[in-house]
C-alpha cells in the first residue's frame, strides 16, 4: 500500500452521477474525494453521438446549481412532445406553452453533459483520484489499483448498473430481463426539428425521436427498443436498408430520414437494489436501479437521488449525527427507494400493455387515448408529472 488518505465522503463513479454527487456535497461544506478513473476530454463540436439523456427542469436547475455551462455544450431545450400509437386515431401534443413553461426539458448527448460536469466539478479542486478502486477491506477501507487506500465515513456508489461497490457488499438485487433491446442512433432528416421530441408505439414498441442542437437542426438521437433478435437484425442492416424502415414507422411531419450514423444496441433490463445502503456504502442513481426507457426517466430518478441524499447528510451534519448513521441512510432509502420502485413498475406495466395485440385491447387503448386527448386536465396532470 503507498499512502493512506481519509475524506468525510468518498463518491466511486466519474460519470454524471458521480460528478453531480461529488459537486453538490463539495458546495455545501463536505469533504469529499472522487474515484473517476476515466478522464472526460471531448470536442463539443464533434459529430453528434447516439447516447443522449432528457433531463427534466428539475435536474437542469440542479446541473445550474454547480454552474454547467449550457452555452457552451450544444443541447436542445425541447417545447413540445408528440405521442403516438399505430393503433389509436388520435395523437397526444404536450407544449409548454400550454403548461407555463420556457421548455418541457433539455436533451444533451451523454458525453457532452460528462465534459460538461467533469469542467465545472474539477474546477472545485476537490480530490480526484484516478486509478479505479480494487478491493473493499473488511473494515471499509477502500484500496485503489495503485495501492493508495482511502478511508471515509461514507462510500457512495454512483459507478453504474454493474457496480462494482455494490458487488463488494451484501447488498442484492431483483432483475427483470425483458428481452428487449435499446437500438440507438443517429438519424439526420430533410427537415428542421424545430425543437419537438416525438415518440410512437409501433407494435407495441416506443419508437422516440430526441431533438439535437438548436431548433434549425436536422439531427435526432434515435431509441428504438424492440425484441433483441429484431433489434440485432436492423443493427445489422445497410443504412439504407435500416432508414427504409424506420421511415415506414416515422410520422409525416417528421419529413424524410435521409441518414443514419453512430448505431449501437443495448440490452434493456429493470434492477432494483433490495435496500440501498450496506454499513456505510450507500446506492445512489444506476447503482441502486435501472428502468425501460420508455419515458426518459432514468438519469432524472438518480439526480432526484443525489438531491435527496445531500438533503439528508446536511440533516444529520445539523443533528451532529454520523454520516453512517442507520437513521440518516434509512431515510434517504425511504424517501426514494417507493418513489423509484412506482417508477419501474409503471414502466413496466406500460410497456407491456403497449406491446399487447389482441383486436380488442387494441381498440380499447385507442379510445383510452381519444378520452385523453379530450381532457385537458389530465393532459396537463401528465405533462406536469413528466417533467418534474
Amino acid at each position: 500500500m503507498k499512502h493512506r488518505n481519509a475524506h468525510e465522503v468518498i463518491v466511486v463513479g466519474g460519470g454524471a452521477a458521480g460528478l453531480m454527487q461529488a459537486g453538490l456535497l463539495s458546495d455545501h461544506g463536505f469533504d469529499v474525494a472522487l474515484v473517476a478513473p476515466n478522464d472526460v476530454e471531448v470536442n463539443a463540436q464533434g459529430p453528434w453521438r447516439a447516447r443522449t439523456v432528457a433531463l427534466t427542469p428539475s435536474s437542469v436547475a440542479l446541473l445550474d446549481q454547480l454552474g454547467f455551462d449550457w452555452e457552451h455544450w450544444r443541447h436542445c431545450r425541447y417545447r413540445t412532445v408528440g405521442i403516438e400509437d399505430a393503433d389509436a386515431p388520435v395523437r397526444l401534443r404536450f407544449s409548454a406553452a400550454e403548461l407555463g413553461h420556457d421548455f418541457l426539458g433539455v436533451l444533451i448527448e451523454l458525453q457532452l453533459l460528462n465534459a460538461g460536469l467533469a469542467k465545472c466539478v474539477y474546477a472545485r479542486g476537490l480530490p480526484v483520484y484516478r486509478y479505479p478502486a480494487f478491493h473493499l477491506h473488511a473494515d471499509r477501507r477502500l484500496e485503489l489499483g495503485d495501492g493508495t487506500v482511502l478511508e471515509g465515513q461514507l462510500l457512495i456508489a454512483t459507478d453504474g448498473a454493474q457496480s462494482w461497490l455494490r458487488q463488494q457488499t451484501d447488498i442484492h438485487q431483483s432483475i427483470l430481463d425483458y428481452g428487449q433491446s435499446a437500438l440507438v442512433a443517429v438519424v439526420e432528416t430533410n427537415r428542421p426539428h424545430q425543437a419537438r421530441a416525438w415518440q410512437k408505439f409501433s407494435d407495441g414498441y416506443p419508437l422516440a425521436f430526441l431533438p439535437l442542437g438548436n431548433a434549425e437542426s436536422c439531427a435526432y438521437a434515435v431509441v428504438w427498443s424492440l425484441p433483441t433478435p429484431r433489434a440485432q437484425a436492423l443493427l445489422q442492416s445497410s443504412p439504407a436498408a435500416f432508414l427504409l424502415v424506420l421511415q415506414r414507422h416515422m410520422a409525416d411531419e417528421l419529413g424524410q430520414a435521409v441518414a443514419v450514423y453512430d448505431q449501437e444496441l443495448y440490452p434493456l433490463v429493470a434492477r432494483h437494489a433490495l435496500r440501498y445502503y450496506d454499513g456505510n456504502v450507500v446506492l445512489v442513481g444506476d447503482s441502486a436501479h435501472t428502468i425501460h426507457p420508455l419515458a426518459g426517466q432514468g438519469l432524472n430518478l438518480g439526480l432526484t437521488d443525489i438531491r435527496v441524499l445531500v438533503e439528508e447528510l446536511m440533516r444529520a451534519r445539523r443533528r451532529g449525527l454520523s454520516l453512517q448513521h442507520s437513521s440518516v441512510l434509512g431515510r434517504y432509502q425511504r424517501r426514494r427507494r417507493g418513489d423509484n420502485a412506482l417508477m419501474q413498475g409503471s414502466m413496466t406495466i406500460l410497456q407491456r400493455l403497449m406491446a399487447e395485440h389482441q383486436p380488442l385491447w387494441s381498440i380499447v387503448r385507442g379510445q383510452g387515448w381519444a378520452w385523453i386527448e379530450r381532457q385537458p386536465w389530465l393532459k396537463g396532470w401528465m405533462a406536469e408529472w413528466a417533467v418534474r
